[in-house]
């Protein structure tokens, strides 16, 4: 939610410079900004050979330092290897226990209830729909 809430909805704004010679293109600096976070693309399209290979780094404006997620595409165009990685897939510590917790007898804890896997496909898929793609 938090990549549809910056780039979907609402217009981006897309720069950077784009190399086009005998059908490859390359960026070093494509950036799309969105509402509260920018995504910074470097790539080569290969269309004769298509091929494909890309690494995007999304960063938060709350944190405009470290990357929020990375992507990284390679392979053919129209089902290249998707690899996501960064925040939305670390484990969160579990929180310390309250004060005072250990001096009633433990309550079986209830069960989680199961999390849905996200794709990393669907990551990509659901930020380019939210772009226009």
């Amino acid at each position: 939610t938090v990549l549809l809430s910056a780039f979907a909805g609402a217009p981006a704004r897309l720069a950077g410079t784009f190399t086009v010679k005998n059908g490859v293109v390359v960026t070093r600096d494509a950036t799309i900004v969105g509402k509260d976070a920018r995504a910074l693309t470097q790539a080569k399209a290969d269309l004769p050979r298509w091929r494909l290979d890309s690494r995007t780094e999304v960063f938060r404006e709350e944190d405009p330092k470290t990357p929020y997620l990375t992507a990284r595409l390679e392979g053919p165009l129209d089902e290249p290897n998707v690899q996501v990685g960064g925040q939305p897939f670390r484990r969160q510590a579990p929180a310390p226990a309250p004060e005072g917790a250990g001096d009633s007898p433990a309550q079986p804890e209830a069960a989680p209830a199961p999390r849905e896997k996200i794709k990393p496909e669907d990551i990509i898929k659901d930020l380019l729909r939210g772009l226009g793609g």
